[in-house]
């Protein structure tokens, strides 16, 4: 099978969100990618892609626990797919037009949050 491209996770993720492609099928189909052979993936956007993707089917169960389809108390709504879509190609474009900028800006985010977690009392891991 060969990895795939943007191309794909978009018609994947536009598919998610017709409906044409259900949430179990969108995380089975990313599963590879995300936790067999994530190495092969070397584009960083596709990878970001096919997290989001792998994700989308994650649910809470009575108990509070999360997992895959545990039911269909979905953590994200079909608005915060949409919306993670629309996020994505945002974000894609940005790397797009500079790969090191874009990268220094998401450390730059990172180090902001662990820093406002530390402030609150919490401790970052």
């Amino acid at each position: 099978m060969t990895v795939p491209d943007r191309e794909q996770v978009t018609r994947t993720w536009t598919e998610l969100i017709s409906g044409a492609v259900t949430r179990a099928a969108a995380h089975a189909w990313a599963v590879r990618w995300v936790e067999d052979e994530p190495e092969r993936v070397t584009d960083p956007m596709t990878g970001s892609a096919l997290l989001h993707l792998h994700g989308f089917d994650q649910a809470c169960t009575a108990d509070g626990l999360v997992g895959p389809g545990a039911s269909t108390d979905w953590l994200h709504s079909e608005a915060d797919i949409a919306a993670a879509f629309t996020r994505w190609q945002t974000a894609t474009a940005e790397y797009d037009r500079d790969p090191a900028g874009y990268r220094a800006k998401a450390r730059e985010r990172a180090l902001e949050l662990l820093r406002e977690e530390r402030a609150g009392g919490g401790q970052a891991s």
